[in-house]
């Protein structure tokens, strides 16, 4: 297949019409384009050397482009729409008449290197590149003279980007050898005076973003030139120019940790992301309606919505618990726990929280003050996963060694310890008459106890370890649903019957579930945090 360029809606995020680079080998990629303020006018770069001009109206190529010999790296049509721009690897900077598409002889800006990004002042008077000699030159565009260099040292520089008042300019740099990931930096220039602007030291940038261990490749303006959006990796930032603040992420979320429903409906559900990022969504718009983020400063373990369903509950690796007030996407109490934290759950009221924490610990946390009510502990095994019995009575959690622990909520007395898992416990619960007990392991086994210890019945049918398990009671009917890394989720009927009678996993609908349960249980891989 030849190389094309896609054109997309702005407003609904959906494709429009392709545009095809006739002449091109299938083995030739486009490598630049731009808009000409008409708008109808498009120029593609291809990474072999020619350009095309594009009529989109017709979407029909008009000249093709000839003079560059290697890879076009950047294009910029003047303000006027009456020249275009190209920097290439061929050393160049070319310039083009884009109704004849002639060349203009005279007009060339040579380097010594391949040139690797370009811009363009708002009133075309002044030309930047960067180019593989570690240099930014300013341009006068009239005399093809280079008017100023912007000093980067021994730092490679990758992107250039212009204010829409023409008086700052913006670089991204990185050292040499350490890679974009490792360290880069964004540099402010102010461009009558060629100084830097705020340097935070004298080694470093106006924002040095080797702490945060993330890329970035270009920046940009904002259209008010009041903030500046970093962009790289998987992720793009959005920084105030004044305060040198994060004021928004934009990105994907990566693996989903945990998800949990809104109790008053299907159409919302919560996710917690391994990038310490939660999203509400709406389920019928399949759509981020707010993103819960700038506090947790690692992997989020859990997230669910508060019994009320006004705030969000979400914990993480970082030992912090966080509630959310939904209606502004701010977080409204902090709960420093000062250990990681593998599961939390609010109680039934939204009084407390319910956590359960590496270092062996289950406490309840008071969720208006922030309070530690009472601790759990019997040894030091790590805790995966806990639970406050619906009538407040009973607190259990299931420990790395294979062993849930049952205490008197109220007075903190270990009750019992129940064991029959062969590998760590991933999921508990009760039944919501708080008269049944039920726990899941990396054994692949789901079982249920009563109040007293005894194993009632073990359910037998996933493949690999569950990751999830709880009750579901509907028409006055007690189910188990589960979930697994097999990446099937079981119903199990009838578990408030005769325990003993209780059915067999082949008696189980598996799979297909209804569509509250599928997504209630699939998505859960990982429960425990790990």
């Amino acid at each position: 297949a030849r190389p094309f360029a896609q054109l997309w809606k702005l407003n609904d995020a959906t494709p429009t019409a392709q545009v095809l680079s006739l002449e091109a080998r299938a083995d030739v990629a486009l490598s630049a384009a731009a808009f000409a303020p008409q708008e109808a006018l498009l120029f593609t770069g291809r990474d072999d050397g020619p350009g095309q001009l594009w009529d989109l109206d017709q979407n029909q190529p008009l000249q093709e482009l000839h003079g560059h010999v290697r890879r076009i790296n950047a294009a910029h049509f003047t303000s006027d729409g009456a020249s275009l721009i190209t920097a290439s690897d061929d050393h160049t900077v070319l310039e083009w008449d884009p109704i004849t598409g002639e060349k203009r002889d005279g007009r060339e800006l040579f380097h010594p290197r391949p040139v690797r990004a370009l811009a363009i002042t708002p009133d075309d008077r002044l030309a930047i590149t960067t180019c593989a000699d570690n240099k930014v030159r300013v341009w006068d565009r009239a005399s093809s003279e280079v008017v100023a260099e912007l000093p980067h040292g021994a730092q490679s520089v990758s992107s250039v980007a212009i204010s829409p008042d023409g008086a700052r300019a913006a670089t991204v740099s990185h050292r040499e050898g350490s890679g974009l990931e490792a360290e880069y930096q964004i540099h402010l220039w102010d461009l009558h005076t060629f100084q830097e602007l705020g340097k935070s030291d004298a080694a470093h940038g106006w924002l040095d973003h080797a702490p945060r261990r993330s890329s970035v490749w270009q920046a940009i303006f904002s259209p008010d030139g009041d903030s500046l959006l970093a962009v790289g990796g998987r992720h793009a930032r959005l920084f105030n120019l004044a305060t040198r603040q994060q004021e928004r992420s934009f990105g994907p979320q990566g693996a989903i940790t945990h998800l949990a429903f809104a109790h008053d409906s299907d159409d919302r559900l919560v996710t917690a992301g391994a990038d310490g990022t939660a999203k509400i969504w709406s389920v019928s718009e399949k759509r981020v309606v707010a993103k819960l983020e700038g506090v947790h400063a690692g992997r989020l373990t859990s997230a669910a919505f508060a019994p009320n369903d006004s705030q969000i509950l979400t914990a993480g690796e970082d030992g912090q618990l966080v509630l959310w007030d939904i209606a502004t996407a701010q977080p409204s109490t902090r709960i420093d726990t000062h250990g990681r934290v593998q599961s939390a759950e609010m109680s039934t009221d939204g009084a407390r929280i319910i956590t359960a924490s590496n270092d062996g610990a289950a406490t309840i946390w008071n969720a208006s003050t922030g309070a530690s009510e009472r601790e759990f502990r019997d040894g030091n095994a790590p805790l995966n996963t806990a639970a406050l019995s619906p009538d407040g009575a009973l607190l259990i959690a299931g420990d790395a060694n294979n062993i849930a622990h049952v205490w008197n909520a109220q007075t903190g007395e270990l009750l019992r310890t129940l064991s029959g898992h062969t590998a760590e416990i991933t999921a508990v619960g009760f039944s919501p008459d708080s008269s049944r007990i039920l726990t899941a392991a990396r054994d692949n086994l789901v079982k249920i106890w009563d109040l007293t210890g005894k194993e009632l019945l073990t359910l037998r049918g996933h493949a690999m370890e569950v990751t999830s398990a709880a009750f579901t009671a509907e028409d006055d009917r007690l189910d188990v649903l589960t979930a697994s890394r097999d990446g099937t989720a079981i119903l199990w009927p009838a578990a408030d019957s005769d325990a003993a009678k209780l059915p067999s996993e082949q008696n189980s609908r598996a799979g297909s579930v209804s569509a509250r349960s599928e997504l209630a249980a699939t998505p859960s891989l990982n429960h425990s945090g790990r």
